[in-house]
């Protein structure tokens, strides 16, 4: 029966000679195969990237009108579903004004909207500069 510590030596030997399996028992099954590789760059010298598995983005979860007193007529709220990390599930939510611009918190919609509350001549542009939206 192989120990722990042997099951780590297989593993290193695995890594190590580009093996296919390792069996417990200690057995080697070798079987040369190339690594694919992304090339990057139309340079001379192209970078290889290695390809990792594959990431999962956020997932749509909530799509709508923006609900509540606040917001007026066109505004709109997503809810996007966070798929690993450390905050696997957590659902981040978006607002976006009708200009499509996009707010990540209640806070930020609200000095938005009593900005251009309080300047009837502002367009959302001129509100977005004045609360530090990117321009």
């Amino acid at each position: 029966r192989t120990t722990e510590a042997q099951a780590d030596v297989l593993t290193k030997r695995y890594y190590q000679s580009s093996v296919d399996e390792i069996s417990l028992s200690g057995s080697l099954t070798k079987t040369k195969r190339k690594k694919k590789r992304k090339v990057v760059g139309t340079s001379s010298s192209p970078k290889k990237v290695s390809l990792g598995p594959p990431r999962l983005g956020p997932l749509l979860v909530i799509e709508g009108p923006a609900a509540g007193e606040i917001f007026p007529k066109g505004w709109t709220m997503k809810g996007f579903k966070r798929r690993g990390g450390a905050t696997k599930g957590h659902i981040d939510t978006y607002w976006y004004s009708p200009t499509k611009k996009k707010f990540r918190s209640m806070g930020r919609v609200t000095e938005f909207l009593n900005v251009l509350k309080a300047n009837p001549g502002f367009s959302e542009d001129d509100a977005w500069k004045s609360v530090g939206g990117p321009s």
